[in-house]
């Protein structure tokens, strides 16, 4: 049996009807898990590691890398937050913006994956191999206790700011996270130092350490087409082609 939850934002005197609306909605589902109508299925698409390249008519690219890591109450999860701001703000924003043209780029950490980004991308491989080197860069220890200071009074912006009514416990709602635990990450987040930030880079970032993906938006590449290790997927006539080197 599927469970269905809903989290409903609305004014007081609208909750029960809204309410209503959705249990109609939620009725018209189907109520078991071997019910055909329960699954979409798309045989052109499924999960997978390795490098994909998805050909679409702009003149500019948007990339993107994930790294398998750990969950939010995971205590090195602390540090890979404060990591993904720091080399945000002090390596991948001269690299990818200032210097390679691009409208923006950085990193995140979240949900178990970190994430690199760039968007409005001049650039592709070369933006990839930005974030490689932004790895070594974490791991060499680039950076002062100055700089972890900064990262930290950025998180914690984030997380201390005002949270609007409609976002209230969603939080909680969505990924199943306690005030406890939170406050616990919080305390992580404060109590995380220069080498705990190097070590976690060291344990998760480096390509043979975990698993990863990568991802280009954008127009056809040459870089990409030659190279045995990219999947490049371009849709013609609304008929999905794969090239495939390997």
């Amino acid at each position: 049996m599927f469970i269905n939850r809903c989290a409903i934002n609305s004014v007081p005197e609208q909750v029960g009807v809204v309410a209503t609306t959705i249990e109609g909605f939620l009725d018209s589902l189907p109520k078991n898990r071997d019910d055909p109508d329960a699954h979409v299925q798309d045989e052109r698409f499924f999960p997978r590691m390795g490098r994909t390249h998805i050909i679409m008519p702009f003149n500019v690219n948007y990339t993107g890398k994930s790294i398998r890591t750990v969950p939010y109450t995971h205590q090195d999860s602390p540090s890979l937050r404060l990591l993904a701001r720091l080399m945000t703000t002090k390596f991948l924003h001269q690299e990818i913006r200032e210097k390679g043209g691009a409208y923006g780029g950085g990193a995140t950490s979240g949900s178990g994956v970190f994430q690199y980004y760039s968007y409005r991308d001049p650039n592709s491989v070369e933006t990839l191999d930005v974030f490689d080197r932004s790895v070594q860069w974490a791991v060499d220890g680039s950076f002062t206790d100055q700089d972890v200071d900064e990262a930290k009074l950025s998180v914690f912006s984030q997380i201390d700011g005002p949270v609007p009514p409609g976002s209230k416990g969603m939080t909680r709602f969505v990924h199943g996270i306690t005030d406890e635990q939170r406050q616990q990450h919080r305390q992580r987040l404060f109590l995380a130092t220069r080498q705990s930030l190097i070590e976690s880079a060291q344990r998760y970032l480096p390509e043979d350490r975990g698993e990863s993906a990568v991802a280009i938006l954008g127009p056809q590449n040459e870089k990409t087409m030659n190279r045995p290790d990219w999947n490049v997927i371009e849709d013609i006539d609304e008929t999905l082609v794969v090239h495939t080197s390997n």
